[in-house]
């Protein structure tokens, strides 16, 4: 608590009450129970989500824009809540901040908040019949709590596209089958969304037999996670 009111020792009145915000969004995320003890957790389902019709029409008819129409579909559709494409910018401001030699700049520090030039990041054990999920293909190494808003994951509108044979905006629900850690904390803002959700973060350091392998898609194989559909 002691560093954490450091952080707002000499900060101008105007800005105050937003750092404090901050503050408490990651006291808030620091110190909470972990979610398997709340009504995401319980025995694994294994299952697999319908595959949706995959994006043909994109904004802009740029395909890193993201969908013309964004997912409206559940379990996907409810996640959009509040969530603005270029976050209140125009398309060529968003585009000139965070596009760069035709990719995505990403935010430093594997996207976690950082605090006085620290990242907030920590250990966690994920634990059995705990629900995760993701957008994207199993390829990736990041997780969060399931159900977290896409605003609050600050992710670019690419990710909400539909490839062919997966479900609508590429989302993937997990359960976990055996315990495993992951380096975890609050989402930085990013991409124009104010992010501040939980992220988790594969680290091979926790999973040596993964080495550089390790993603979403080498738990599954391995016995670690199992996806489910979730309108089961």
């Amino acid at each position: 608590m002691l560093l954490f009111a450091a952080v707002l020792w000499g900060v101008p009145v105007k800005v105050r009450s937003f750092a404090t915000a901050v503050v408490t969004a990651v006291l808030v995320a620091v110190a909470a129970p972990p979610p398997a003890a709340a009504a995401v957790s319980g025995p694994c389902r294994a299952g697999t989500p319908p595959a949706a019709e995959p994006t043909d029409e994109f904004y802009a008819d740029r395909g890193e824009l993201g969908p013309e129409q964004l997912p409206s579909e559940e379990p996907a559709g409810s996640l959009m809540t509040g969530y603005r494409r270029f976050g209140g910018m125009s398309k060529e401001t968003f585009t000139d901040r965070y596009r760069a030699a035709g990719g995505w700049v990403h935010p430093p520090e594997d996207g976690f908040l950082i605090l006085r030039g620290v990242a907030v990041r920590y250990q966690q054990t994920l634990v059995e019949g705990m629900r995760v999920d993701r957008f994207g293909y199993p390829s990736g190494r990041y997780l969060a709590p399931v159900d977290t808003l896409y605003l609050q994951r600050a992710l670019p509108p690419e990710r909400l596209n539909t490839p062919v044979g997966a479900p609508q905006g590429n989302y993937h629900v997990y359960c976990v089958l055996r315990a495993f850690t992951v380096e975890a904390g609050p989402i930085a803002p990013w991409f124009g969304q104010p992010g501040l959700g939980l992220q988790y973060r594969l680290d091979d350091r926790f999973l040596p037999a993964a080495g550089d392998r390790v993603s979403v898609g080498w738990l599954v194989d391995h016995g670690y996670l199992v996806e489910e559909d979730p309108a089961r």
